[in-house]
């Protein structure tokens, strides 16, 4: 069985480029080696407003990781966690399993087939209004009609 995983970190925004590429691919490295993690994908979000300061920065850069994991590898997540404490490069991160969110979702898209399968079942029960008038709801009003106005 395999665990799926999502890590979202921010990154400080003082780094030049190159420095932002190592330091993302140790972060692969480490993810890839600690934990045996499979399908590991690096999506750099870029640079965004904090909504809070963290050590007095306003912005940070925004870094999505998702991979995936065995369940015999998946304790070895602390490794993971601590490493991510030690950097300086990393303001903050949170880690989470997504595992049960994917499979409540697949089982969602299962349960929501829906009951038509033509069109002409889906306006079987319609009502086929005429005229503009009673289509739209309006009151026809006589203006010869004095007692209404």
């Amino acid at each position: 069985m395999i665990k799926n995983y999502e890590l979202y970190l921010i990154l400080r925004t003082d780094l030049d480029a190159e420095a932002k590429k190592a330091e993302l691919e140790r972060l692969a490295s480490i993810i890839e080696t600690d934990v045996s993690a499979k399908n590991v994908e690096v999506i750099d979000e870029g640079n965004k407003k904090l909504a809070y300061p963290i050590n007095k920065a306003n912005v940070g850069n925004y870094v999505a990781v998702t991979f995936e994991v065995d369940y015999a590898n998946a304790k070895n997540m602390s490794l993971v966690e601590k490493k991510l404490n030690i950097s300086e490069l990393v303001m903050r991160y949170i880690l989470t399993d997504e595992t049960e969110n994917l499979r409540r979702k697949a089982k969602e898209s299962l349960n929501t087939s829906p009951a038509f399968t033509t069109h002409q079942e889906l306006n079987k029960g319609a009502k086929v209004k005429k005229d503009l008038v009673s289509h739209l709801g309006i009151k026809v009003v006589d203006y010869k009609d004095v007692e209404l106005l």
